[in-house]
């Protein structure tokens, strides 16, 4: 009998869900369309992209307590040896003797913010390979064809006679500023970033700009909105190709002002990472 404990990552979601796939025979026909099966997905805050799971997979799971260990001979039931070994592999079961391991899933995170925060973060977004993927179903052709129209690009919700006309925006520095500014989804891999470009974006971004003491608590003021949070988010800094400063994991110190080192990596590496 085993004498293993297991508990469950505690930030899990079960989703019923539909996966539409492009169907390759139909594709190659010149009809693109889809198949659609249905599948339990399981969504969490340790990996990315969606974890499909066996009947017996997903009975473990409402089993597993995040909080309280349990031996295997409770929680296994039906399933496999190979689908028990899946869930361990995946990181929604593990031990509960080990010691020191400290990730996300340890944090006091509310579970539905931390599974948003990690399934929806971009990756891999790269506008010249969507371009390729969209010649593949026909262009914006066959986006119609398995879609619908193109929806229109904004929103009226009343006749226009209806409308009540507003005075032209000010302009403004501020609004030069964001007139000039793009958003950027291919970078030049050549072309490295000055250190000084760097610590301006940070400091100004997240770094403490003035400090005060509140019935014992300490205030913190920076210009990036905390939305009522308190400045919750941390910046960590993924450094591929910055002038003066190695390829790596970095912390930023909002207070010191600084980049605390956390991971070395070489650079195709910290590429990797990022893709």
């Amino acid at each position: 009998m085993s004498l293993m404990a297991w508990i469950r990552c505690p930030h899990l979601l079960i989703e019923p869900a539909e996966i539409r796939e492009l169907d390759q025979a139909a594709l190659l026909r010149g009809q693109p369309s889809f198949v659609t099966r249905r599948v339990w997905r399981a969504l969490s805050s340790h990996r990315d992209g969606g974890f499909e799971l066996s009947d017996a997979q997903l009975a473990v799971l409402g089993r597993a307590s995040p909080r309280v260990p349990q031996a295997t001979e409770a929680l296994r039931g039906a399933a496999s040896e190979a689908e028990w070994q899946a869930l361990l592999d995946a990181g929604f079961l593990r031990a509960a003797s080990v010691e020191g391991q400290t990730d996300v899933t340890d944090v006091a995170w509310h579970p539905l913010a931390a599974v948003l925060h990690r399934q929806c973060r971009w990756s891999d977004v790269d506008s010249r390979e969507t371009d390729v993927r969209l010649q593949a179903v026909g262009g914006m052709t066959g986006l119609e064809a398995l879609f619908g129209p193109v929806p229109d690009s904004h929103l009226g919700c009343v006749d226009p006679t209806r409308r009540l006309a507003l005075p032209v925006a000010a302009s403004t520095a501020l609004s030069t500023s964001l007139q000039q500014r793009s958003t950027c989804r291919n970078f030049a891999q050549a072309r490295a970033v000055s250190l000084q470009d760097l610590a301006t974006v940070l400091g100004q971004v997240y770094g403490v700009q003035a400090e005060a003491e509140v019935s014992g608590l300490q205030a913190l003021k920076k210009l990036v909105p905390s939305a009522g949070g308190l400045h919750p988010v941390e910046a960590f800094v993924l450094a591929q190709n910055v002038d003066g400063l190695a390829p790596g994991l970095y912390h930023y110190h909002c207070v010191a002002h600084a980049l605390e080192p956390l991971q070395s990596l070489s650079k195709e590496s910290a590429r990797d990472l990022a893709a």
